[in-house]
């Protein structure tokens, strides 16, 4: 048996539950094949690609996914449910996107969705929430009434403005389900009401401005709950990713300078490049490998195959046929970020590579 430590939890950006139990069958001492288990909340449906979720005091009151039988638009729609009978004051879930504030400041927008209930006991509301990053606060805007009971599909949105120019990074877009119940999302979307004439700022206490998350579009994604979250990952992975090194003065011996990894499709194209005693700069070795995606619980993992030197040392080697390495990752439109020697199968310590995209 294979188990998943929590750090691999950590790196993926959510926090790890009291206790983990997730584990994966190894078929042989390389090649992973997780067996198919529900995502964390207990739901054979897929998570929605480009959406994180969050629930209190525990998610395990409810479940999110994506419903292919019940939808407004397209082929499906975002779905957050309660899995218990029993609930208490403040239980809550929310699925939620966040937004880059910079494209945003100084406007008026309007947040819209098309939502639909079944036997919501205490409300289900859209919300606007933009963190203050130096103090504990935040502006909040959520939708009035709130929305309760059983309701077919109707177009539901928030209008706010986005005012404080310092000590503001993002804005988080939310359906928020509070207590009992069940919500359907779709068809959401971000538009343009028109600019403020004037700005009301509140300085930091820190002077200097806080830095955008790195990751974070200015327009919201997978609106229609159309792709998984494997297949928007899949999206994201697309181009070309970089990792570079700091050089040296001359030195006697080459050095690697950058590394490369080039994805198209499914196949994955690395490229090691580095510098003779003459500064000069040369592939010094490329493979290539054919890869995909799988979800453990709340792991995502990379399976790469069929890996192939194309040029450097050693051209024409391969791996052996059927075998497999695996490892966590996570992506965002510009940081590729991979988790090595954290699944038990594993030797060495713990490694992690930051990738970054090359802007095209």
């Amino acid at each position: 048996m294979l188990v998943v430590s929590a750090a691999v939890v950590l790196v993926q950006g959510q926090e790890p539950p009291a206790k983990i139990d997730w584990t994966l069958t190894v078929s042989d001492g390389t090649d992973i094949a997780p067996r198919k288990q529900p995502n964390a909340v207990g739901t054979e449906t897929p998570l929605p690609g480009g959406w994180r979720w969050n629930a209190h005091p525990s998610e395990r009151h409810y479940r999110v996914g994506l419903d292919r039988q019940v939808f407004h638009g397209g082929k499906s729609a975002g779905s957050l449910e309660s899995q218990e009978a029993q609930f208490h004051q403040n239980h809550y879930a929310s699925m939620v996107q966040s937004l880059d504030i910079r494209s945003h400041r100084g406007k008026r927008l309007r947040l819209s969705a098309f939502l639909k209930t079944r036997d919501v006991r205490e409300s289900v509301y859209l919300k606007i929430n933009i963190p203050h990053l130096y103090a504990d606060s935040s502006d909040t805007f959520w939708l009035k009434p709130t929305i309760q009971g059983s309701t077919d599909w109707k177009r539901y949105e928030v209008e706010f403005t986005v005012t404080d120019l310092e000590g503001t990074a993002q804005i988080d877009c939310s359906v928020d389900l509070h207590g009992p119940g069940r919500v359907w999302i779709d068809d959401v979307s971000l538009e343009l009401v028109g600019d403020l004439e004037s700005v009301r700022t509140t300085p930091p206490g820190n002077k200097q401005n806080p830095q955008t998350p790195s990751g974070l579009f200015d327009q919201l994604a997978n609106t229609g709950f159309e792709q998984t979250l494997l297949e928007y990952d899949l999206t994201l992975l697309q181009g070309q990713w970089e990792i570079t090194y700091p050089t040296k003065g001359k030195t006697r011996f080459f050095e690697i300078t950058r590394e490369v990894l080039e994805v198209d499709g499914n196949k994955i194209t690395f490229t090691d490049y580095n510098r003779n005693q003459d500064r000069n700069e040369a592939v010094w070795q490329q493979h290539t490998q054919d890869f995909e995606l799988e979800r453990s619980g709340r792991i995502s993992l990379i399976t790469r195959r069929n890996f192939e030197v194309t040029k450097g040392m050693a051209k024409g080697s391969r791996s052996p046929a059927g075998s497999a390495s695996s490892n966590p990752y996570t992506v965002n439109r510009r940081q590729f970020v991979e988790v090595f020697g954290v699944l038990d199968s594993d030797n060495g310590p713990p490694i992690l590579r930051q990738w970054d995209r090359v802007a095209k």
